[in-house]
């Protein structure tokens, strides 16, 4: 008997197939390494926390440019996992009375879109000098998978309090 064309295959047959590629695709998936991206269309009109603020100089607009660089070309796991706060991202998960967050108002196309219910409650952080030097400079903003929102820019680390 000869091979069995596409017809002659069963539904069993097939969905064994179809399962056998997915499942590959999905394996494969998860060996690729992800990499983070950065979004800045929610940065808070608020110019205490945006680049209009005083205390935002030049030389913070290319060491943030350097930053976004680096923190991009480092896997998502090794920023989260295996990559201390200074040098990775940090989760910021509890806004109670040891975290105080002053002047933490969303930007508003941010507050009213699909993308706020998704991210949670939670905030994401990391710091523009990992040793916060020269600066104590501090991004803030929420993640979606692999995308960054930036939503303030904390150029003197006063927008949190910091724990005691």
């Amino acid at each position: 008997m000869g091979k069995k064309n596409n017809q002659s295959i069963s539904f069993k047959e097939k969905t064994e197939q179809y399962e056998k590629k997915i499942t590959n695709l999905a394996l494969r998936k998860a060996k690729e390494e992800i990499y983070i991206t950065f979004n800045f269309s929610f940065l808070t009109n608020n110019n205490s926390y945006n680049f209009n603020c005083k205390d935002c100089t030049q030389e913070h607009k290319g060491i943030l440019i350097e930053r976004l660089v680096d923190l991009s070309s480092r896997s998502l796991v090794s920023l989260t996992a295996t990559t201390g706060k200074q040098q990775g991202l940090e989760k910021i998960t509890s806004f109670g009375k040891k975290d105080k967050i002053k002047n933490m108002e969303l930007h508003r196309k941010f507050q009213n879109s699909k993308r706020n219910e998704l991210t949670g409650e939670e905030f994401w952080i990391f710091r523009l000098c990992p040793n916060n030097n020269p600066y104590e400079t501090r991004i803030i903003g929420k993640m979606i998978d692999d995308v960054f929102y930036a939503m303030f820019i904390d150029y003197n680390h006063e927008l949190y309090a910091k724990r005691n």
